[in-house]
């Protein structure tokens, strides 16, 4: 699971474009919490914060924080989100975001059975490891219609591998 899930996203349009911040121009706190396959053991779990905050008609501000734990791996995301939104004709307006922040990556080595403890694999990559992300949406509205794009990823990152930090590639199609 490269990126966590989420449902109703009507609720918050936010975590998959990041054009969609504070859309109702006010102050807007969320917390979720999903865990997928309830019931079954080291099931995916999803702990998810964002806040939204509207500077005036035009600009919004926002944080999106979330930890996203899959068996032996956790992944930890922060970024901050800058939007803006153009207003075109009356009721017609085009919005933008862009987001950047850093991502953390985690094996969680304790929770490793003894039997698979000299994986080459677990042994050669790197325990944690940081990363930068970013992403980018657009979203055209005209009265209750709503139109958008975005591009969630835009740094092709390599969970644990060494060389990541030095080569980033800007992939945005990827995913």
């Amino acid at each position: 699971q490269q990126m966590p899930l989420y449902t109703q996203y009507m609720f918050d349009p936010y975590l998959i474009n990041p054009s969609m911040l504070a859309t109702t121009r006010k102050s807007e706190v969320n917390l979720l919490y999903r865990q997928q396959w309830t019931g079954i053991e080291d099931g995916p779990k999803t702990l998810q914060f964002d806040f939204q905050h509207a500077i005036n008609n035009r600009m919004a501000l926002g944080i999106n924080i979330y930890d996203d734990k899959t068996v032996l791996l956790s992944r930890t995301s922060v970024m901050a989100t800058f939007g803006y939104r153009v207003p075109l004709a009356k009721e017609h307006i085009l919005s933008f975001g862009l987001s950047g922040g850093f991502n953390s990556n985690r094996i969680t080595l304790e929770d490793v059975p003894s039997i698979d403890i000299n994986d080459p694999v677990l042994l050669n990559s790197s325990a944690n490891n940081f990363s930068f992300d970013g992403q980018f949406g657009v979203n055209y509205n005209f009265r209750n219609l709503v139109v958008g794009f975005s591009l969630v990823r835009l740094v092709d990152n390599k969970t644990f591998s060494e060389e990541q930090l030095q080569n980033p590639e800007f992939n945005e199609l990827k995913n």
